[in-house]
């Protein structure tokens, strides 16, 4: 059957969350869908809580890995689906039917990326030009939370295990500059919690997407960088 979709979660000492995740999943109407947990070994009641859904679950792992873009490159490996999106604990889809409407009547065999809009703890996420046409930007234009890769490709390009929180945008900075084409679903797919994102973290990511996009020292960098910093300095 076309267009069967890879949901993977990684999940590590994640009780408080792991289940809001897993009943956003497995309420989905869609029914081509495999379902992929990743656990880095936890220690807390994590685990416990996903055997209860296991029926519900087509693997689940759980040992000890390097960190979470490590934990996604090694799911790929366990993946069957044509595309893979990754609903990682605390992420959830935005509603039950939202992957139905996706593939509902569309097609897409043009298309290696399908992405949407995000819905965050501050309200709904404007989706904004990805890699502009001025070449490059230091926003992502969408969330993983609400993207779906053609497996064929995820498996190509990876996970940069380098990058510690900008290593989702640099996997699509390199898909797009591939050449391959990103579709544009106008759907709200996922919320995400954006508050575990601390100011000391923002400034690393800005760091992160400078190096590979080519933007530190430019005057966009610096306005960004005074963005956090104002920012910063209004929270004391």
């Amino acid at each position: 059957m076309k267009n069967k979709v890879s949901i993977v979660t990684i999940s590590y000492n994640a009780e408080k969350e792991i289940e809001r995740t897993l009943n956003s999943v497995i309420s989905q109407t869609y029914d081509n869908i495999q379902y992929v947990i990743i656990d880095g070994e936890s220690t807390d009641d994590t685990l416990n809580i996903i055997k209860k859904y296991k029926d519900k679950i087509n693997v689940i792992i759980s040992e000890p890995d390097k960190g979470i873009y490590n934990a996604m490159n090694k799911s790929l490996d366990y993946c069957d689906g044509e595309w893979v999106i990754f609903m990682n604990a605390g992420d959830c889809f935005v509603d039950s039917h939202v992957l139905s409407e996706i593939f509902n009547n569309r097609n897409l065999d043009d298309f290696a990326v399908i992405f949407g809009f995000t819905l965050t703890s501050k309200g709904l996420m404007p989706l904004k030009p990805f890699v502009c046409k001025a070449g490059r930007t230091l926003q992502m234009g969408f969330c993983h939370q609400s993207s779906l890769v053609r497996r064929n490709i995820i498996k190509k390009f990876r996970f940069d295990e380098r990058y510690k929180i900008a290593a989702d945008y640099n996997l699509m900075f390199r898909i797009w500059n591939a050449g391959y084409h990103f579709y544009n679903s106008g759907i709200t797919i996922a919320y995400f919690d954006t508050s575990g994102l601390s100011s000391k973290k923002q400034f690393v990511l800005l760091e992160e997407i400078a190096s590979f996009t080519n933007l530190k020292g430019t005057l966009r960098y610096y306005l960004f960088y005074m963005k956090l910093v104002i920012k910063k300095l209004l929270l004391f």
